[in-house]
């Protein structure tokens, strides 16, 4: 079943965005350990190299749990804006698909390009301007089999268009505290919070369609194999068939 995160609308008509979350809050299989495994299949489908704007998959701790979603136009879904009372989502850890280039700013590397993020801002963690897609574009309306992965300690980011792992290009695989980042303040008292998975997008001011074509989520760490399905018959990573 598609999901279909916006509508082909223009930002230049509004706050356009939308988000996507599990109902069932995200728990680690020991506590203050966020490990996961997850595979999903996106595409982008747009006129030109120009049109779109990107995905996140987001996890986040956000209050307004599986409702959350920042409306900063161009944000994404994920970048809030407070002039216009808009929160980004937070605290949150975000791996950004992106598809759009912030010359002003100059925050990313390229109009194709994989970023890690935090607390709502759509600049890179890792590294600052995100790291470039050569494969083809984002944005291309062919499907990206993505790979993410953390161990409790590493986060490793794989893409590509193939359907085996191993000719995926890891972008990153660098060293996170993910319960730290979830974990929120009340005033003193720090609580554990509930912690939700899923997506965001906003069409672009050239707007495009950002669809999930398939996810599958481990709340611990066993990493996805190959794709073994094609788009009339969606099936899972088939692990099984790589041992």
């Amino acid at each position: 079943m598609l999901l279909r995160l916006v509508p082909r609308k223009s930002n230049a008509d509004g706050l356009v965005a939308g988000s996507a979350f599990l109902k069932i809050p995200f728990i680690g299989p020991r506590v203050g350990n966020y490990a996961f495994s997850t595979f999903f299949r996106f595409r982008i489908t747009a006129n030109n190299i120009y049109d779109g704007s990107g995905i996140v998959f987001v996890i986040q701790s956000d209050k307004r749990k599986t409702t959350a979603l920042g409306k900063q136009k161009g944000g994404m879904g994920f970048s809030g804006d407070f002039i216009r009372d808009a929160a980004s989502i937070t605290p949150s850890l975000g791996v950004k698909f992106d598809v759009q280039l912030d010359e002003l700013k100059k925050k990313d590397i390229d109009y194709n390009s994989v970023g890690v993020l935090l607390n709502g801002t759509l600049d890179s963690m890792y590294p600052p301007y995100g790291y470039p897609i050569a494969e083809r574009q984002l944005n291309n309306g062919i499907p990206w089999n993505v790979w993410v992965d953390y161990d409790g300690i590493m986060l490793s980011v794989r893409t590509t268009q193939d359907t085996r792992r191993e000719f995926a290009t890891e972008h990153t695989n660098r060293p996170i505290n993910l319960s730290s980042i979830v974990k929120r303040n009340l005033g003193k008292t720090q609580v554990k919070p509930e912690v939700f998975v899923g997506f965001t997008a906003d069409p672009g001011f050239f707007p495009a369609y950002h669809d999930i074509l398939e996810w599958h989520f481990r709340p611990y760490y066993k990493p996805y194999g190959d794709y073994c399905g094609d788009d009339r018959d969606i099936s899972p990573s088939c692990e099984e068939t790589n041992q």
